[in-house]
């Protein structure tokens, strides 16, 4: 394994192609609190969606859990924070559960 312009040392191509990956799946697992502030403002979880929280939930667990098996550092910490992540967007849904959005008109003119 090589990264031409790189590296050609391949446990140097493992690591940067790794923690490359690691971080672009840590965004991609972040990018559903960017509601958050709106949540928040609104206190109304409308903009987010629960039946994906819960599929990333599980799917992150069961990730990370198969990253353990293989002892690969790569596949366990995206995951582990997809997990936190999405425990957290599922936080937001039990706190925020049942309301009415408040005032979403004068919100959506401040963004």
């Amino acid at each position: 394994y090589t990264v031409p312009g790189i590296t050609q040392n391949p446990q140097e191509a493992i690591d940067f192609l790794g923690s490359i990956g690691v971080l672009i799946t840590i965004a991609t697992f972040a990018s559903p609190l960017a509601q958050l502030k709106l949540v928040i403002e609104t206190q109304s979880t409308e903009s987010m969606s629960f039946p994906l929280s819960i599929m990333v939930a599980a799917q992150c667990i069961m990730w990370w859990w198969y990253g353990y098996l293989i002892n690969d550092f790569y596949v366990q910490m995206p995951n582990i924070c997809g997990s936190v992540l999405a425990f957290v967007q599922i936080g937001v849904f039990i706190r925020y559960w049942n309301n009415e959005p408040k005032n979403v008109s004068h919100i959506m003119q401040n963004i």
